[in-house]
């Protein structure tokens, strides 16, 4: 699309717009590789737009496509004149520098043209600010979503040759073979959950899910926790629920095994305050980053964890907690959660990382007297179940019966796509707000 602002020209190349078409004629067999990142709007100039767009509907039937039956085409659509004549089509065979370069050609008009949809997005959204449409929460929405369109458009190809994924998965194979049982993927300190799921794994969108007060933030901070202080990994949280203050007092007091409470009342014993001493030596160094913006949306998440990425290499990020997220484009509360599930899996996918998100089970658990939850409590929370590659449902039999041990908790693998299913014996440790693996550490460690 031509599109003029400022009194500037949109950026463009009109040579690269010629020699591709070009080497399309010279060479049909570029058409299939330039297809993966151009079409008809990428083309700024609308003689150029015809051009192309008739190159591919003849080449679509199967025909060789050369000057002379671009030319008859053009003649019997009545267009010839429109795109400049036959003079304009043979100067398009002659300036082509190289079939070589049709990649680079299609490259930087795919880069011209998101550039102007940008340009345009941004009158567009300068044009809603100054006619004041709407409150500014719905021009912000309305903004993210110009340009999370523009970010969504996907043109390189993504399909492998199975000779290249039967390697790589060879190689993985070879190497999970040289670790001799140890983990493939990040540990959490929690030695039956690591045995069962070879730790968490890149690319996985990891659910934490229960119902409140069963420590599900405590849980997923304990792993956070784990992966930036043992195994020296970066790590990010985005904490929705709780200030990053908090959460770092949290931390020390876990890492101290001090009771939080009593913290929080003031009057600690030097004993104590020897121990806040060595957690807070042991946690300063960690590679661990924690984002308390509230009301976040996917967009935004997707932004910040691209640049988490990007400069410090993140190897574990983590949601506390999804129903917290923002989705304003959504018609319902069920499709908004199916929004944020979905977009998560997505950026677990790009990053190539585990992404954990914790989620809150409705009351409906609180109504049968069976309190054990189950995978079908998230079904009724849009596509997490359907997202989720690992579902883990956090429960503590002692919340709801005093006769039951208060420590004694069980975290259910309800689902977990390659591997087993079953119940993980945990420790919670209430005044530290700990979890511990109820198993012993194996003699070799991991």
């Amino acid at each position: 699309m031509a599109v003029q602002t400022l009194e500037r020209m949109p950026p463009q190349s009109l040579e690269a717009e010629v020699s591709l078409l070009g080497a399309m004629l010279l060479d049909n067999t570029v058409i299939d590789d330039v297809l993966q990142y151009v079409s008809k709007d990428s083309f700024y100039k609308t003689a150029h737009q015809e051009l192309f767009q008739t190159i591919v509907e003849l080449y679509d039937k199967n025909q060789a496509v050369d000057l002379v039956l671009l030319k008859a085409e053009l003649e019997r659509r009545g267009s010839l004149e429109k795109v400049g004549g036959l003079g304009y089509l043979m100067e398009t065979l002659e300036v082509v520098p190289s079939i070589a370069n049709a990649e680079y050609y299609a490259n930087l008009i795919r880069d011209n043209a998101i550039k102007r949809d940008l340009i345009e997005a941004a009158v567009k959204i300068q044009k809603d600010v100054f006619e004041n449409r709407g409150e500014v929460s719905a021009l912000l929405d309305k903004a993210e979503r110009r340009i999370f369109d523009i970010a969504e458009k996907k043109y390189a190809d993504k399909t492998s040759h199975i000779e290249d994924l039967i390697s790589a998965a060879f190689k993985r194979l070879e190497n999970m073979n040289d670790r001799k049982g140890r983990l493939t993927g990040l540990g959490t300190g929690l030695y039956d959950l690591d045995d069962l799921t070879c730790g968490f794994q890149p690319s996985q969108l990891i659910v934490v899910a229960g119902r409140p007060s069963m420590g599900k933030s405590s849980l997923v901070l304990n792993i956070m926790q784990h992966v930036g202080v043992v195994e020296k990994l970066p790590v990010v949280l985005f904490s929705l629920e709780m200030d990053a203050r908090q959460i770092a007092q949290n931390m020390l007091c876990s890492y101290a095994r001090l009771n939080t409470h009593k913290v929080r009342k003031g009057g600690i014993p030097n004993e104590d305050w020897g121990k806040l001493s060595l957690a807070a030596e042991i946690l300063s160094p960690a590679k661990m980053f924690i984002d308390d913006a509230p009301g976040l949306s996917i967009m935004a998440l997707r932004a910040k964890a691209r640049r988490m990425k990007a400069q410090h290499d993140i190897k574990l990020l983590a949601v506390d907690y999804l129903q917290l997220m923002d989705s304003p484009s959504a018609e319902n509360r069920q499709q908004e959660i199916s929004n944020i599930s979905r977009g998560l899996k997505s950026l677990a996918m790009e990053l190539d990382i585990p992404i954990i998100a914790v989620s809150q089970l409705n009351r409906s658990v609180e109504m049968r007297e069976e309190k054990k939850p189950r995978m079908s409590d998230l079904r009724e929370s849009g596509s997490i179940e359907q997202d989720a590659d690992l579902v883990l449902l956090l429960h503590r039999d002692g919340y709801y019966n005093a006769e039951k041990n208060p420590k004694d908790a069980d975290l259910i693998i309800a689902k977990q796509r390659n591997g087993p299913i079953g119940t993980v014996k945990l420790t919670f440790l209430n005044e530290c707000m700990r979890f511990e693996s109820a198993a012993t550490l194996p003699e070799d460690g991991y």
